[in-house]
């Protein structure tokens, strides 16, 4: 049957349907075929053996090796989804399944591995560091194959008793929309013996004939244990052929363990393996056409390595290979799969010449330019016998330029480019384009789609391909006959129509007529319009999705207009489809939701009109002089990032500016100006009461109070400060940073609001400069921003600032807390998650530098290691510490230096905390170090003096699961370390996966009818430590209490941890403001406040002071109404569901009594 899927959802199809249980746990690209695995046994779908698979959520991809090996052991089919780092915490277990030889298997959207950086992107890395475990690994090179391997994978592993990798490349596969052909299960089980299982159960534990397992081995006989596997590794080749044979008159494949395509007396071949395989067909082919003589070989069975069938495979007439590797394998001679090519070709004596690459690292894209160039360079005098590819290497000078056409699509084919912003719903409603151009025409489809690593706000772009020929491209599409833009403040930032062929179509969301579009549109746009005759259409989708309050998703009526303007299909039948697409999306979220979005669709080409672009507009474009020549770090990298020109950045240009460690400067963030708010905070200051709550909350800092002397000169309206009148009074947005999610208004305690929300487009000039003069105006030493309260902290500088945050998002307000009050002297230790991808993704990091230049220190490890990196970098700064001031014990002693100096160096020792101090002895170091040489350690480890506040800082996912145990053990060894978890209630980073913070009754990816199991209560589950403060908090709710749980934790000199309720889009709240849900989830006993203050000198026994008042249980279910994760449509479940909701009140009030019962009424000097 023919189906529209991507790679990661065909597999899972196939793996379903072998397996009896499935071990999941979410990582990018990987966690689509896990939630589809859980989805399908949620609603009962059977397998191949007409079971329900059992889908088990680990708390780490550890977890899941240990429990697949166990599952394995008894003689359960298992297999798991996983890529990067969840495949290399694997390794040891992998080593152990192939050991034993245990039929697991093992799913992986490759994905490249964490080093000095992170990419979410993918390539081969992660494979290759697990190829030495004795695993079977398969390749797959497109999401037809991504199914036929997995059945292959699935059924070696079940025949030869071994554990089988089925790989296939993260997003360029993982996420790449196709038809593609796949059997009934019904299909699968006509012509595949199950019996091959029974030997399955056969050879499990068992206590009728008992055996140990795993035993200790002497070196007389571990050798030759080893060896006695080489004769089942020698029978994988025979194995894996005969079940290609069986499957692929299934899938409609053609596939060996070794494919050749091109010439047949070819004197140079390219060998490699995934997504690259269709590119280097179509240069292939156009090459042949040209007499060429080229081949490319497609290696499907990478371990064990297939030496002979390539060989076989290899032209005789071939006098050169090219091995491209998807790799890095630092300081090898050559990248794995180029070194089993070499080896091979020596070892059976061919006198070929042997030529290695490197592509597509990241998920760069590869292109037939870059391909030829390859080719190419083999005909050379002087060939590089390395080389990579798609990059400009001006350093070791590896690099090839490309060479002749980056595009080989056939113009028939239809190809267009949608632009979106994340959370406008225009990937989605892409990959619903391409579905149902599929399901309803007889047209080959291709949908793919790039992601911005940031949240909601950052770029998506859609390349989509549609024809009645088999579609070959596997790049992102050069040429459009098509484009639509999601998002008009684009037009400025990008060169959208690059590409656009003559007479194309070009669709603009904006809220401009086609009177003022003219205006608005830069002249290269016009001059291009007019001369290349594009039919430019506009619509105003955000004013639509406003009236229907589906806002900020506006794809049905993007998608709708689409159809209209393409006539890829008529009319009434793309709108019945798309009707039929969302109403099965939002059925379970309530009629209103569906409803809106059916209107949306119904109304969309009526709200389409066509621009004319006027006569005069034929003036040539030419070239606008700007100063982005100039050579820094912001026109070199930042802003040729942002404007997609990266791939222009050559090697030479990342060591100038330091990049080779994978740092970058802070402060970035300020660049970029999404302009992306539809209305804004204007300040009311006959209103206001300087009360800054509104600054408190904001997630981006992006309103801020500002105080300037009383006789300065500003250019617009103040107030006098209420604390201080030698002072007067501003509270300020910057338009084009605001994110337009409201929290300020429904902050602000008013009932006279002290600032009003109106439409951007009135007030963004003279706003923006309003902000650029108090911005350049530079924050004073404000003796009132020492007080240790909301309104005076925010009156210091936030060193967190325009971050890639989602709109509304609920945890940057309490990082950017942490800023403003340890500011300079802050070390951030960031798990992976949600917080570190908005705070440390390139080009745009949010954290920033005070005046003087000293900021934050930001630092991420890994997910699974982050308490104990912090950990590490608190006792690493606290040794280097001890040592200086053992330094400046002696210099304090030592007469032969200034009293000056052995006075300030005396203070230092006892002051530590004090920034005066520390710059009085630096000063002090740095005037007597040319007399006194010995005093130069000291001076040049200064940046220690100032003692640095170190907050561990993560989400829930990583804190109740991955590193649960690091959290444990730093915090039992009684250190001085800080803690932030941010609690948003599940894995929001990977995309809404149920973590054990997950509520009973939550709806997540992975409990799609409702979590069955219980919210953990890590508060309590800390409180065994009698020696670690615990606070509990919600800034919304009370922020006072929110700043002095900070202020306590970081005073007390031991482990301390905070536990923030984080609202999050995943949330779904839709019935009030996100403001009023946190203070409803505190008022109803959901979420109670409390600090629990530990054993000291002051507290015999640890106490807990409740910081909220006693919960008004009738408002939980009502709060609980108000989020669409608590909603459930489905009439069949509906009383189930109602019990699950109920079960989770009952669990808050359990938690609610055991805080009270631990809570003490007198807290003598602790109850401040």
């Amino acid at each position: 049957m023919k189906r529209i899927l991507n790679g990661d959802t065909a597999a899972a199809y196939v793996a379903y349907a072998f397996s009896e249980a499935a071990v999941i746990y979410p990582i990018t690209p990987a966690s689509l075929m896990a939630e589809k695995a859980e989805y399908w046994s949620t609603i009962k779908n059977k397998n191949l053996f007409n079971q329900q698979v059992k889908v088990i959520e680990m708390q780490s991809e550890a977890g899941v090796a240990g429990t697949v090996h166990g599952l394995a052991k008894v003689g359960v089919l298992s297999t798991t989804f996983t890529s990067s780092q969840g495949l290399l915490l694997m390794i040891p277990t992998l080593y152990k399944l192939a050991g034993e030889f245990l039929p697991v298997v093992i799913h992986v959207a490759s994905r490249a591995i964490s080093t000095g950086n992170l990419s979410i992107y993918g390539d081969h890395s992660d494979i290759m560091a697990v190829r030495q475990t004795g695993v079977i690994i398969l390749s797959a090179s497109s999401v037809q194959e991504a199914a036929l391997f997995a059945g292959v994978a699935h059924l070696t592993a079940a025949s030869m008793s071994m554990p089988v990798i089925n790989f296939f490349d993260g997003f360029n596969t993982s996420h790449e929309l196709r038809n593609i052909e796949l059997p009934t299960y019904k299909q699968l089980r006509e012509k595949i013996d199950l019996n091959i299982y029974q030997k399955i159960r056969a050879n499990s534990v068992r206590n009728d004939h008992p055996r140990a397992y795993g035993i200790s081995e002497t070196p007389d006989i571990f050798f030759q244990q080893q060896e006695t596997t080489n004769s089942d590794y020698q029978a994988v080749e025979r194995l894996a052929e005969h079940w290609l044979n069986i499957l692929n008159p299934l899938f409609k494949t053609n596939s060996s363990i070794v494919d050749y395509f091109g010439s047949r007396s070819a004197n140079t071949i390219i060998i490699a393996m995934g997504s690259v395989i269709p590119t280097i067909q179509q240069v292939v082919e156009e090459g042949n056409k040209n007499n060429k003589n080229w081949g490319v070989i497609n290696i499907h069975l990478y371990r064990p390595f297939p030496a002979s069938k390539i060989i076989e495979t290899i032209p005789s007439t071939v006098k050169n290979i090219i091995v491209l590797d998807r790799t890095k394998e630092k300081g090898a001679f050559s990248d794995p799969l180029g070194e089993d090519i070499q080896s091979i070709i020596q070892s059976y004596g061919k006198q070929i010449n042997v030529f290695l690459g490197r592509y597509g690292l990241g998920s760069k894209d590869v292109t037939p330019d870059q391909i030829r160039a390859s080719f190419l360079e083999t005909e050379n005098p002087n060939p590089k016998k390395h080389f990579s590819l798609g990059i400009i290497d001006n350093v070791t000078n590896l690099s090839l330029p490309p060479s002749g056409k980056k595009d080989l699509t056939s113009k028939t084919v239809f190809q267009a480019q949608i632009w979106g912003r994340g959370s406008d719903g225009a990937t989605s409603g892409s990959s619903v384009t391409t579905k149902i151009v599929g399901e309803l025409t007889d047209l080959n489809v291709q949908g793919q789609f790039k992601f911005d690593p940031r949240k909601s706000g950052g770029l998506t772009i859609s390349h989509l391909r549609f024809s009645k020929s088999e579609i070959k491209s596997a790049y992102k599409v050069e040429n459009f006959n098509f484009i639509s833009c999601y998002c008009d403040n684009y037009i400025k930032r990008f060169n959208l129509f690059k590409g656009l062929s003559d007479n194309g179509i070009f669709l603009l969301n904006t809220h401009y007529s086609s009177k003022e579009i003219n205006a608005f549109l830069p002249k290269s746009y016009k001059y291009y319009f007019v001369k290349h005759k594009i039919n430019f259409y506009l619509i105003d989708a955000n004013k639509i999705a406003r009236q229907l309050n589906i806002y900020p998703h506006i794809n049905s009526i993007m998608q709708t207009c689409f159809f209209y303007l393409t006539n890829l299909l008529d009319s009434k039948t793309s709108t019945y489809a798309l009707m039929d697409k969302f109403k099965n999306k939002y059925e379970s979220y309530g009629e209103n939701l569906v409803n809106s979005n059916l209107e949306a669709i119904k109304i969309a080409v009526k709200k389409l009109n066509k621009a004319t672009i006027y006569s005069n507009s034929m003036i040539s474009a030419g070239s606008k002089k700007n100063n982005t020549n100039k050579k820094s770090f912001e026109n070199e990298i930042h802003f040729t990032m942002t404007k997609e020109l990266g791939e222009k950045i050559s090697v030479k240009t990342m060591l100038k500016y330091g990049l080779k460690d994978g740092s970058f400067p802070l402060n970035t963030s300020k660049l970029d100006k999404p302009d992306i708010a539809a209305k804004i905070p204007i300040w009311r200051p006959e209103y206001c009461v300087n009360c800054n709550l509104c600054a408190t909350i904001c997630p981006h800092a992006a309103i801020r109070p500002f105080l300037f002397k009383k006789n300065e000169k500003v250019p617009f309206k103040t107030v006098p400060f209420r604390e201080n009148s030698q002072y007067k009074y501003r509270l300020q947005v910057s338009p084009l940073d605001c994110t337009g999610c409201t929290l300020c208004y429904d902050m602000c305690p008013l009932r006279n609001k002290g600032i009003k929300l109106e439409e951007i487009s009135k007030h963004k000039e003279i706003e923006s400069k309003n902000w650029n003069f108090s911005i350049d105006h530079q924050y004073l030493d404000y003796p009132e921003s020492n007080k240790k309260s909301i309104r005076s902290i925010q009156l210091k500088q936030p060193l967190l600032e325009f971050s890639g945050a989602c709109a509304g998002c609920g945890e940057t307000p309490y990082v950017k807390l942490l800023t403003q009050i340890f500011s300079k002297n802050l070390t951030i230790t960031n798990a992976t998650g949600c917080s570190s991808i908005w705070g440390g993704s390139a080009p745009s990091i949010p954290y920033s530098t005070d005046k003087s230049g000293n900021g934050p220190i930001w630092a991420t490890s890994l997910f699974e290691d982050n308490a104990e990196y912090g950990f590490g970098m608190g006792i690493g700064t606290e040794i280097i510490r001890k040592q200086l001031v053992e330094k400046a014990k002696q210099i304090a002693k030592n007469k032969q230096y200034s009293e000056h100096l052995r006075i300030t160096a005396d203070k230092w020792i006892n002051s530590q905390n004090n920034p005066q101090v520390v710059n009085s002895l630096i000063a002090c170091l740095a005037n007597e170090a040319p007399a006194y040489p010995e005093l130069k350690e000291l001076l040049d480890n200064r940046q220690y003096l100032l003692k640095r506040v170190t907050w561990i800082v993560g989400g829930d996912g990583w804190a109740y699961d991955i590193d649960y145990a690091g959290i444990d053990h730093v915090i039992s060894q009684n250190k001085n370390i800080n803690i932030l978890i941010l609690d948003n209630e599940g894995y929001s980073n990977t995309g809404g996966q149920s973590s054990k913070a997950s509520p009973t009754g939550a709806r997540t990816k992975f409990t799609n009818f409702g979590n069955k199991k219980v919210k953990k209560d890590f508060a309590s589950i800390l409180m065994t430590y009698d020696h670690v403060y615990i606070a509990q908090v919600c800034l919304a709710a009370n922020p006072e209490q929110t700043l002095k749980s900070f202020l306590e934790a970081s005073a007390y000199e031991g482990p301390s941890v905070i536990i923030a309720y984080s609202t999050c889009k995943l949330h779904g709240i839709y019935h009030n403001t996100a403001i009023e849900e946190q203070k409803k989830a505190v008022k109803c006993g959901y979420w109670p406040l409390f600090r629990r203050f530990p054993i000291s000198a002051n507290n015999q026994k640890p106490c807990l002071k409740m910081d909220s008042a006693k919960p008004i249980w009738n408002l939980f279910q009502e709060f609980l109404k108000g989020e669409l994760r608590y909603q459930f449509h489905n009439k069949q479940n509906t009383s189930e569901y109602s019990e699950l909701l109920e079960k989770n009140e009952e669990e808050a009030r359990k938690r609610y009594s055991r805080y009270k019962k631990l809570s003490k009424r007198q807290l003598d000097a602790h109850d401040v």
